[in-house]
């Protein structure tokens, strides 16, 4: 009798620990785990090369154009602030939230679907340190 809450409680910790995102110790990277999102979805002619009127989200640009760069639309935010997902402009982009900011502009990608998945590992790694 005692054993189907233990095992309930087990599963809870588990579906808990999954949905927190990556597991203790595992580093989320812009190489490893963020770039092959911004290649995915916001490249293609809105944050490449091909259109230099926006930043550059491309592989060996886009850490530059993001971490500690100031958005041009909320100039009192950063694109990426470091340990501060909340304080980082383009999660707000993502999430729809940018307005609340004194932000412009459509909630991004323009193109494509981002799932949440997508949008809590850019929130983890923005939290973490946002490492290259």
């Amino acid at each position: 009798w005692y054993v189907l809450p233990i095992i309930r409680g087990i599963l809870m910790i588990l579906l808990w620990l999954l949905a927190c995102g990556p597991v203790d110790g595992e580093t989320v990277t812009l190489k490893g785990n963020i770039q092959p999102i911004f290649n995915k979805l916001c490249q293609d002619g809105c944050h490449d090369a091909e259109d230099l009127t926006t930043f550059n989200l491309t592989e060996g640009y886009s850490y530059a154009d993001l971490v500690h760069a100031p958005s041009t639309q909320a100039p009192l935010y950063d694109r990426i602030e470091p340990y501060s997902a909340d304080n980082s402009y383009l999660i707000h982009k993502l999430l729809g939230t940018h307005r609340d900011l004194g932000g412009m502009g459509d909630t991004m990608p323009k193109r494509g679907i981002i799932t949440v998945e997508e949008i809590e590992l850019i929130m983890a790694w923005a939290d973490t340190g946002a490492t290259p």
